[in-house]
């Protein structure tokens, strides 16, 4: 199937697609909010394309008039430049990736921002004071409150002693480390636990002195800043990354009822893409800004497209959008142009929502689809093969879909490298792993996060967490 080019489109089927567009244009002239689904090779793209430019043929002019624009939020930077490069870099839409948009809208709000950032401090700390207090960090909690407080002191006398040997294996860091608290020897019965309890202290301290600064009215924390190719907060100095400026952002639509209605005003379109691997929080701020222009009486239009089950990412949305964002119409598209009949009836088996997809082509039965099952080891002698049966070279190129980052390392020669930097502090604990799925190998640079880092202070090893540092 590597030379498949279908031609052949009845005059019913390409009817039947024009009828499908139209739909959505015409929830779109009467704000009806919607959801259009559509499988693999449904020409998704193609439906948001034609809806963006259905605004602007025949709505622009007002837009302009009142100053107002419409927001389309993509995925990625790439999915942002491809649209805008479609849409000729129309004046009227605003394309951008949710986050771009996102510290846009409130970004310029700074007192409500350091408001709610000066909470997420304070609840940060009460959190982190319940968890040494837990039985977690029992050895910690039999000290009397002098010694803790004499323990404190001590861990902060020797706080890049204990960076520098951070890493190193328990016996040596007994020996090494564990030789200058010999009064607390007991904490390190468990070297990860002890490790955890003194970087807990540490956090502690760096936030409560800028919940002081905040109080006090420095002028270096009297505003919240979005670092935009960093996955990691820095709360202690006021900066936030993609996931909390989400999270702030939904607090900020959520409380300020005007804030909801100056968008409503400025932005009578929203339109998402891929929103099943949409944040939840985005969609419920899209629900509250559905409702609030409801009540108010002013219209707004908000579009989703995109397949539930082609969720990439476990955050996402997904299948649950519904139960976010009430109301919606549903326009599904089942005509597939991209894969031949036989690739969609497997297609259809793995499905279970519903969305039987059937080829817009008459031509489009032309071949067999197999499954090989195998050890890992067999990958690349079925590679040679298939390269062999089909002809493979540079003019006529075959693709591989690579379920995880690890083997598309090793696939491409970069297995050595994958496992280095699998190990470092940042990436192989917790939530830290599962960032290395999103930033190592993302062809998107404001997605490669800790790589783009330098480590030049030591004492951003703490940072194993995503959500802050």
């Amino acid at each position: 199937m590597s030379n498949i080019s279908f031609q052949v489109i009845t005059s019913e089927n390409l009817q039947r697609e024009k009828d499908i567009q139209a739909q959505i244009n015409m929830r779109i002239d009467s704000n009806e909010c919607l959801i259009f689904d559509s499988g693999a090779g449904a020409g998704k793209t193609y439906a948001l394309r034609e809806s963006l430019r259905h605004v602007i043929r025949n709505h622009g002019r007002r837009l302009i008039e009142h100053g107002q624009q419409i927001i389309c939020i993509t995925y990625t930077n790439v999915a942002t430049e491809e649209l805008k490069e479609r849409l000729g870099h129309s004046d009227i839409v605003l394309v951008s990736t949710i986050h771009e948009r996102m510290w846009d809208l409130i970004g310029k709000y700074q007192n409500e921002l350091v408001e709610i950032h000066k909470r997420k401090l304070q609840n940060e700390v009460t959190e982190m004071k319940d968890d040494i207090n837990s039985e977690r960090f029992q050895k910690f909690n039999e000290l009397a409150d002098s010694e803790k407080e004499d323990f404190k002191d001590l861990m902060n006398q020797l706080k890049s002693e204990f960076y520098r040997c951070y890493d190193m294996k328990s016996t040596d860091y007994r020996r090494e480390f564990g030789s200058q608290i010999s009064r607390f020897n007991a904490l390190l019965h468990n070297i990860g636990t002890f490790r955890k309890l003194v970087s807990i202290i540490y956090k502690i301290e760096r936030y409560e002195k800028a919940l002081m600064r905040i109080e006090e009215g420095d002028p270096k924390y009297n505003k919240v800043q979005y670092t935009t190719r960093v996955n990691n907060d820095r709360m202690d100095k006021m900066q936030i990354s993609h996931d909390t400026l989400i999270e702030y952002g939904s607090k900020m639509f959520e409380q300020y009822d005007m804030l909801r209605r100056i968008v409503i005003d400025m932005y009578p379109y929203i339109f998402i893409d891929e929103y099943q691997d949409t944040n939840p929080l985005i969609v419920k701020i899209m629900n509250w800004l559905s409702k609030t222009a409801h009540k108010i009486g002013h219209p707004i239009f908000i579009g989703y497209y995109g397949d539930s089950a082609q969720n990439v990412y476990e955050e996402g949305v997904g299948n649950l959008l519904f139960q976010t964002h009430s109301g919606l119409t549903q326009i599904i598209k089942k005509f597939n142009r991209r894969s031949a009949s036989e690739v969609i009836d497997v297609i259809n088996r793995i499905r279970s929502d519903g969305i039987d997809q059937v080829s817009i082509y008459e031509d489009s039965n032309c071949g067999n689809v197999e499954l090989y099952e195998g050890s890992k080891d067999q990958i690349s002698v079925m590679l040679e093969k298939c390269k062999t049966d089909w002809s493979i070279d540079y003019e006529n190129k075959m693709n591989c879909l690579v379920l995880t980052n690890k083997l598309v390392a090793e696939q491409t020669g970069l297995p050595n490298f994958y496992n280095v930097v699998s190990k470092m502090p940042c990436y192989s604990v917790g939530r830290g792993y599962e960032q290395l799925n999103t930033e190592l190998l993302s062809s998107d640079l404001s997605k490669l996060g800790y790589v783009l880092v330098s480590r030049k202070n030591p004492q951003k090893r703490e940072g194993k967490s995503t959500t802050s540092v």
